[in-house]
């Protein structure tokens, strides 16, 4: 099976703007030349739990080679230690063969 580009896009406030996230996305992923398969949009606070429960069904759906892509970090998590607990998901998850 190829391999995809999820895109993820998180607003907590009134204030931000799903599509400049989306925008952001689209014209990194036009630069490299690849194709985005979805996007995946949550409208709640980092860390509550229906972010955190969306997130993870999405980071449950990707495969090796699957590629993950935010506008910018802190759209994953409200603190550095939110951040780095989903990036060492990402690594430590079973490879499959």
């Amino acid at each position: 099976m190829p391999s995809k580009t999820m895109a993820y896009l998180r607003v907590s406030t009134g204030g931000q703007d799903l599509e400049l996230q989306k925008l952001a996305i689209l014209e990194h992923a036009c630069r490299h030349r690849t194709p985005v398969a979805d996007f995946v949009a949550v409208h709640s606070a980092a860390g509550s739990r229906p972010q955190r429960e969306q997130l993870l069904g999405l980071l449950d759906t990707l495969q090796p080679g699957d590629r993950f892509i935010v506008s910018e970090l802190s759209r994953l998590g409200r603190s550095l230690a939110q951040i780095l607990q989903i990036v060492e998901r990402l690594i430590s998850r079973p490879r499959k063969v």
